[in-house]
């Protein structure tokens, strides 16, 4: 999913989880298991250290929830293995090599069972890691992985391919269709891409 640059992306994570709950207490019954555990995986240890802060104060900061989730920072990759750790966080925010461990480029031997721990998976620019994103959504056999960017071009500037697109247009297409984004300055321009 692709958005503009302060547009949510962050806040979404926590909004796709609680629709995702909705749906299913309507379809399944409030006794049905719920998204409990999410994992956000970054490409590096300061948007991972940045997102980990976002996602736990942005929620009560904007008024979605009273009170913050419990959320974790992988800073080794043991954690990952430490059941009951992982049992003490909501969300777990941890840079894409520490859940791959590579050795010889290939993945730890208990990497299915370690994403299954996690109802949802959200990769934090996939684009910049797209094959070792695709390959970790390909073992997340029971997680539903969702990726997000801000930043939805190569390095040629084109749409980025392999990408579901819901929407791609500038700020004044937002503007003037939803009419719920402040209209910061008159001059703005922002092309609307095609795709």
């Amino acid at each position: 999913m692709a958005w503009i640059t302060g547009a949510g992306k962050t806040i979404s994570i926590h909004s796709i989880c609680f629709a995702l709950n909705q749906v299913l207490r309507k379809e399944k019954g409030i006794a049905y298991p719920r998204v409990h555990r999410i994992l956000v995986l970054a490409k590096e240890q300061a948007i991972r250290d940045q997102l980990a802060k976002e996602l736990k104060e942005d929620v009560v900061k904007y008024g979605i929830c009273k009170v913050q989730p419990k959320d974790g920072v992988v800073k080794s990759s043991d954690k990952l293995d430490n059941d009951w750790w992982l049992e003490q966080h909501d969300i777990v925010v941890s840079c894409i090599q520490q859940v791959w461990k590579q050795e010889n480029d290939r993945p730890r031997n208990n990497i299915e069972q370690i994403l299954g721990k996690f109802a949802v998976i959200f990769f934090d620019e996939p684009h910049f890691a797209k094959h070792r994103v695709e390959d970790l959504a390909e073992l997340a056999t029971t997680s539903l992985c969702f990726g997000l960017t801000s930043t939805p071009i190569n390095a040629r500037g084109n749409v980025l391919e392999s990408y579901i697109l819901f929407s791609l247009c500038g700020l004044r297409e937002v503007y003037q269709e939803q009419k719920n984004l402040k209209y910061l300055l008159t001059s703005f321009s922002l092309p609307c891409m095609q795709g």
